[in-house]
């Protein structure tokens, strides 16, 4: 991964990050590195949803200079003239890492790359076909471990003389009896209608339902609240970690304890920070020669930033080249 600079263009300064204003602590350079560096230039947020926000330069030219304190003529210790663009775009997956088993719970994870600032998306849970062994006394069996929510519409089709339902129907969960039982009811509520009957068996399809929008800076608790407002997950049954904007981890849970469910979407569309990247040598003869009898040294570092016939240093900060332990 690459080692990210973040420049409040306004303090003129290396920052923490989209939420920290406090000052980065870059004094650690190595003589011998060669790594890979992103820069990310931040405004002051409008939003108030992230202390910074992005900064469009990539129609900008960038300078990076390390080297002695001006007024110095000597040749830089490094000289990055040539930055390219990050991606502009993110690209959102679903996969499922644990698939739904008598001996395990469904496990899915949405990946944001690389991750997401700005915009919303929207997850869709597609639906599922379960078998219904028999409907008595307003009690619905399925041959295996149904998953279901309570209040999860679902719709019977194939039933034998139904009673007080047809197929094609939506129905709602009333109540959970069992991993394999559960009431229905005609609209989403408690209540079960107990003279449900059919003299054969049937199939059921849940609907496919999706999400409200998710941000996408969303926190573990919005993504995990927005998702058990969906009727076919439900208030408990999905528990949420990650990383804010990179990675999110779905555990399906209690009724979505132990079955296989259908795999997710997404739809949405976001944006990421406007970046710089390059790669950034530390292997100058200028710095060999400067740091050769020394464990340290002292050094300055320059960000220029060139719009058009404007051309604005945006960052003069001292920093620490430390020679090599290894060598």
């Amino acid at each position: 991964m690459a080692r990210q600079l973040f420049v409040d263009i306004n303090g003129g300064r290396l920052v923490g990050g989209v939420n920290s204003s406090a000052l980065a602590n870059i004094n650690n350079l190595f003589r011998r590195d060669v790594a890979n560096y992103e820069l990310y230039f931040l405004n002051e947020s409008s939003t108030g949803n992230t202390i910074y926000e992005s900064a469009n330069y990539s129609a900008s030219d960038i300078k990076f200079y390390i080297g002695e304190a001006p007024p110095s003529t000597a040749t830089p210790y490094v000289t990055i003239t040539a930055w390219t663009n990050t991606t502009l775009t993110v690209s959102s997956s679903i996969a499922r890492v644990i698939t739904g088993s008598a001996s395990a719970n469904e496990v899915q994870t949405v990946t944001h790359s690389p991750d997401a600032f700005d915009g919303t998306y929207s997850v869709t849970i597609p639906a599922r076909t379960l078998t219904i062994s028999t409907v008595s006394a307003g009690i619905f069996t399925t041959s295996g471990n149904h998953g279901l929510a309570t209040y999860e519409p679902f719709i019977v089709t194939g039933a034998t003389t139904p009673v007080n339902f047809s197929n094609g129907q939506t129905l709602y969960v009333s109540s959970v009896i069992g991993g394999t039982q559960f009431s229905a009811n005609s609209v989403a509520s408690a209540t079960s209608i107990l003279t449900y009957t059919t003299s054969g068996g049937a199939t059921m399809y849940t609907v496919t339902a999706s999400s409200q929008a998710i941000s996408a800076r969303a926190t573990i608790g919005d993504m995990q609240s927005v998702l058990e407002a969906v009727p076919s997950i439900g208030t408990g049954n999905v528990s949420v970690s990650g990383v804010l904007g990179r990675f999110y981890r779905l555990n399906f849970q209690n009724a979505k304890a132990q079955t296989q469910l259908g795999l997710a979407t997404i739809t949405g569309s976001l944006t990421p920070l406007y970046g710089k990247a390059a790669t950034i040598s530390f292997t100058s003869t200028a710095l060999t020669d400067a740091i050769s009898a020394s464990a340290s040294i002292g050094a300055v570092l320059e960000i220029q930033v060139t719009n058009g016939s404007l051309v604005d240093t945006q960052v003069q900060q001292t920093v620490t080249i430390v020679n090599d332990l290894i060598p």
